[in-house]
């Protein structure tokens, strides 16, 4: 039912979702002092999808990830158990900047990642990415058109 609502939502907000075998995935645009990144995000919204995230993922494609949205916006905090490759974390508010990132979090860890502040969004990239595009905190996050987050 909630993958139906947020397809629901997309579509009334002119985004256009795309579906790849089971997971709804979207565009996302992330805004940096050097240009624009683009990357097609996949959208973990059922309760089991946030628990799994990239769990016992072998490989992420550059210019993929996972996004896992919080409505109402809260606290935030990710592990790395079961995760087999390095992530960056994006921790977005709710004016769509990056307020916190956790670099290359390592495989496997249990260390909570995350911050106090209430946030948004979470979005997981290869480890490294921020780096090699330059993406920082106060980058702008957006996904649609550019008035979305």
């Amino acid at each position: 039912m909630q993958r139906i609502f947020i397809f629901v939502l997309l579509a009334l907000a002119g985004i256009s979702p795309v579906f790849a075998e089971s997971a709804l995935q979207l565009p996302l645009t992330i805004q940096t002092q050097h240009g624009e990144k683009s990357f097609v995000v996949e959208i973990a919204d059922t309760p089991e999808e946030k628990k799994q995230g990239l769990m016992y993922r072998t490989e992420l494609p550059e210019d993929g990830g996972m996004i896992f949205i919080y409505e109402p916006p809260s606290p935030a905090y990710m592990w790395m158990r079961n995760t087999r490759i390095p992530l960056d974390m994006l921790f977005v508010s709710a004016d769509g900047r990056i307020v916190h990132i956790e670099h290359s979090a390592a495989p496997y860890s249990e260390q909570p990642r995350g911050v106090a502040s209430p946030v948004s969004a979470v979005i997981e990239l290869s480890g490294g990415s921020c780096q090699r595009h330059g993406i920082v905190v106060g980058d702008r996050i957006m996904y649609g058109s550019p008035d979305r987050m």
